[in-house]
Formats: structure tokens, C-alpha cells, sequence
């Protein structure tokens, strides 16, 4: 049996939350148990596909540029080891110059406090003593992944956050929430053993009663009459919660972008499997299913909208992005919580997005697999008109340094074959300049490169390594701090395991 339902909020919700990223990538490493040691053997966000990573390779470093160094490094500290590299960083505004950074350390949530000042505190996040996500899996009866902590608000010494995890147990039961820490009640969420995994197709009145289907809203303004109409027959069918992530506005309002196996009966009993991209603000409203796909097959060929992330615009519409099969699928949400148009699909097999402000602008950057498991960087700037692009642009950090002289134009593919980039996040600091950081090498475990950039995401100066010693990084985030200081946050590896650690950097674009 499964059990999926929404629950309404404590506290007053509305879509107009605008975070970064959360998720897993392509298909993580199971955590084998909530301790430091479970926490550095986690994958880095995830794996890439058996195919790339059949074929991965080394990539090769590129010869930093000569002269003195574009930044200064002011204090670093290390917050702690144990962190889980699968959850990764999740970036919240919260506010007067404040930032959280969601993370876990193990199973267990925590949050980063940074203040505008760049003081930071690390807080464990309190959890519900009767909630399921007090109680992770023993070892032997199955392991836990936890996905993604939203930080939400402060509150004095309190600090508050929505935790998204997976259970998947050993007898095949699985478990998909989306809620907040402290109390027992799951936004969203899926608990039991999936149609497909079930040793024996469901017949009889079990069949039935997992093809009854829940209610929902249509996610296209244009269909809105036409779902009063066939409103009853859309509540059937099966569906079944495969992922979800939460957004959070840092002041107590947050929503949940998740991904939906459903089954709908046809005839002589047939199933007409779909994956469908919904949107839930977590109140009484019905979730919203905003786009759906047809799989082929019954049983279907599994496929789900992954990594989602989201980005607000100052008129309250949103911009979403998703990774669906071997695409970036991008599209805008009004404040109706429905499509203004269909999904845009930008090829090349995406990693996890980050989503950034830059003046009225918004922005996405990302990485996509090239061949011998390496990636390249890649970015959609997005207007405040909201017209999305036709395609991706290509990012160049490198400004003519070694190795690459852009004989073939200043961002072709062909001057950057023998080096990977890959996991970038974007920041437009106090000054106005922009910064991108990403990692150079192996993914999940490389050199850490900060470079500024221009509004084509071609660099304009030169670039910092941040790391000085032989630490590798697995993810970085950028937060802004008061005369044009950047505060890089990081996972890196250490004698203990995977550390957190920042360190205030100032910078100067310097010329080559």
C-alpha cells in the first residue's frame, strides 16, 4: 500500500520563493549510514551516467596565469567534517544581508548562518521527535538519501528548514518527502512499494484502489475551462511521488517542485504510463501538474524531471528549470502558478543548475557532459521580458591563457578538449561584478576556480585558484559581503572527511 497526500502548513504559503539548487544528479551513491564516515564516501551530487563514467578520465589542469594573484585571502575557517557531499550547499536570502547555507553533516540537518557582516554560526536544525525523519533506515533494513536542506527562516537562536530525503528499503518499500524538520508533517509525499517494484502486478481491488488518483490542478492557463469539464475522470490513475525538492523565500513561505509517475487505465485494462512535472505550495490548493510526458512501454522505461531550480523575477513570475532525460527543460511560472508557455528544451546532458539574480536579469549556469567524462560550462540569461533564448552559451574562463589561444573563436569546443569544468555557480557581488567559481578536473573532486566575467560569460581577467594546499572541492557557493568581499563557502576534502569550510577572498579583476 501507498500513501500519498499533501498536509497543510502551520504557517501561510505562497509561490514567490527564488532559490538555488537542490538535488541529487544523475544517480547518487546510497549513503550507507548517518556518520562522518558514510557522509565522505556519499556521491559528489551525484554520478554521471554509466556511460560517461565508463569512459571518464583525468582531465588535465590548465597552467594557472603568471603575476600576482587577483585575490587576497582573509579569514577561513573550518566549520566541520562529515559533510554530505550528496546533499551538497543550498543558498537562501534570508534577508537585511543574511544568507543560509543548507547542508547536512551525515543524516543530520544543519544550516550555515552567515550574517552581512560575513560572522557565521553553524546550527543544527531540530527535528521532530515523532517525525519519519527522526528515524532513518537501520543498515540492515535499508539506507537513507538526503537530497536537499532549505534553509527558511531565523528566528533568534532558531533556525528552520525543510529537509528532502529518500528511505528505500531492502523489501522494496520506498519513501519520497519534502517538509519541514521540525514537525512530523510531510508536504509531499510518497510511502510504500512503487507499482513497478512489486514482485507481482497488483490485481483486484488492490489494483483498483491504486488506480483511484488524488485531485489536481491543470498547470496551462489555456486549459483551465476544459479542467472543470473532464475534472473527475483526471482525478483517477495511479501516481506515485518519484522526487521532489523544496524552495524556500527565507521568510517562512516556501513550495515544492516535484517529479510524478502516473498510470491512467485504458482499454482492456492497458496502462498508459506518464512523468509529469508538478508544482505544490504545500496549503489546501490541489498541486498543480504543469507538464507531463508520455513513456513508452507497459512497464514504462522509468524517467523523471530532475534537478529542478527555481529563480524569482520582481513581478512575482518564476523561472523553472529542469533536467529531463538528456535535456535542460526552462520555462516561466506566472503567479497563477501555471505555464505562460510550453517548456523550452536545450540539449546537452545537463548537471545540476544554479540560478542567480543579476540585476534585473536572471541567469542559469550549468555544466554538460563531453566525452571522456569531461564538462564543459554553459549558462541562459534570461531577461526581464522573460523571452527565453534559443540556446545555451558557452562560458570561457580562460582569457587567452596557456594552452588555449582561441584559434577557433573565443568560445569553440575545439581550444578547450583537454580539461573539465564542471558544477559552476554565478555571483553579482556588491560592486556590481560578476564571478563565476566552478571545479576544474575531476568532477566531485577538483580544483576549485574563481574568474570574473563579463554579461556574455566570457571572462575578464584573470582567474584565482582558491584551494593553496592539495584539499580538492566537490561544490562552492559564492555569498556576497559588504565593499565588493566574496565569502566562498565549500565542501572540500580533509584528513577527517569531507570538510565545510569558508573563507573571505578580495578580488581584483586584474588584466592579463
Amino acid at each position: 500500500m501507498h500513501d500519498f497526500r499533501r498536509v497543510a502548513p502551520l504557517l501561510p504559503l505562497v509561490l514567490v520563493a527564488a532559490c538555488d539548487r537542490g538535488s541529487s544528479d544523475i544517480t547518487p551513491t546510497p549513503t550507507p549510514a548517518p556518520s562522518a564516515a558514510a557522509a565522505t564516501s556519499a556521491a559528489p551530487q551525484g554520478s554521471t551516467t554509466p556511460a560517461v563514467a565508463a569512459a571518464a578520465t583525468t582531465a588535465a589542469p590548465i597552467k594557472p596565469p603568471e603575476g600576482p594573484p587577483a585575490c587576497k585571502v582573509g579569514e577561513k575557517k573550518v566549520w566541520g567534517a562529515g559533510a554530505n557531499k550528496l546533499t551538497g550547499l543550498s543558498v537562501v536570502n534570508l534577508g537585511e544581508g543574511r544568507h543560509g547555507v543548507g547542508l547536512a553533516m551525515g543524516y543530520d540537518p544543519h544550516v550555515l548562518v552567515v550574517e552581512k557582516s560575513g560572522e557565521g554560526r553553524l546550527v543544527k536544525v531540530a527535528v521532530g521527535k515523532s517525525s519519519p525523519l527522526a528515524k532513518p533506515p537501520k543498515a540492515e533494513e535499508g539506507t537513507r538519501k538526503v537530497m536537499r536542506v532549505t534553509p527558511s527562516k531565523v528566528d533568534g537562536d532558531k533556525v528552520y528548514a525543510f529537509v528532502d530525503y529518500h528511505d528505500e528499503y531492502k523489501d522494496k518499500r520506498r519513501r519520497v518527502a519534502c517538509g519541514p524538520a521540525d514537525t512530523s508533517d510531510a508536504w509531499n509525499h510518497f510511502d510504500g512499494t512503487p507499482w513497478l517494484d512489486r514482485p507481482e502486478k497488483p490485481t483486484g481491488e488492490e489494483r483498483a484502489k491504486l488506480l483511484k488518483g488524488h485531485d489536481y490542478d491543470r498547470g496551462h492557463a489555456e486549459d483551465d475551462a476544459k479542467a472543470k469539464v473532464d475534472e473527475a475522470e483526471d482525478e483517477k490513475g495511479y501516481h506515485e511521488l518519484r522526487d521532489c525538492r523544496t524552495f524556500s523565500d527565507g521568510g517562512g513561505r516556501a513550495w515544492i517542485v516535484g517529479s510524478e509517475l502516473e498510470a491512467d487505465e485504458k482499454a482492456e485494462g492497458a496502462l498508459e504510463w506518464k512523468s509529469t512535472l508538478m508544482v505544490d505550495t504545500g496549503n489546501k490548493e490541489n498541486e498543480v501538474h504543469l507538464h507531463e510526458i508520455v513513456l513508452k512501454g507497459d512497464p514504462p522505461a522509468l524517467a523523471s524531471f530532475e534537478v529542478p531550480i527555481s529563480r524569482a523575477f520582481d513581478d512575482g513570475s518564476l523561472l523553472l528549470a529542469t533536467r529531463f532525460s538528456s535535456t535542460l527543460r526552462v520555462g516561466i511560472l506566472g503567479k497563477n502558478k501555471r505555464l505562460k508557455s510550453k517548456l523550452v528544451s536545450y540539449p546537452g546532458f545537463p548537471t545540476i543548475p544554479y540560478a542567480a539574480e543579476d540585476g534585473e536579469d536572471v541567469v542559469i549556469v550549468t555544466s554538460v557532459a563531453k566525452e571522456k567524462g569531461h564538462f564543459a560550462l554553459r549558462a541562459l540569461r534570461v531577461p526581464k521580458s522573460q523571452e527565453l533564448p534559443k540556446k545555451l552559451v558557452a562560458i570561457d574562463t580562460h582569457m587567452g591563457d596557456a594552452g588555449h589561444d582561441h584559434a577557433h573563436g573565443h568560445d569553440d569546443e575545439a581550444d578547450h578538449h583537454d580539461h573539465s569544468e564542471t558544477d559552476p555557480t554565478f555571483l553579482r557581488d556588491t560592486q556590481g561584478r560578476r564571478w563565476l567559481a566552478f571545479i576544474e578536473g575531476k568532477r566531485g573532486s577538483g580544483d576549485l576556480e574563481l574568474v570574473p566575467i563579463d554579461e556574455k560569460f566570457q571572462a575578464i581577467g584573470k582567474r584565482f585558484s582558491v584551494l593553496d594546499d592539495k584539499a580538492l572541492a566537490s561544490e562552492v557557493r559564492l555569498l556576497p559581503l559588504p565593499d565588493g568581499k566574496i565569502l566562498v563557502v565549500s565542501l572540500r576534502e580533509g584528513t577527517g572527511g569531507t570538510e565545510l569550510v569558508s573563507e573571505e577572498l578580495t578580488c581584483d579583476i586584474v588584466k592579463e
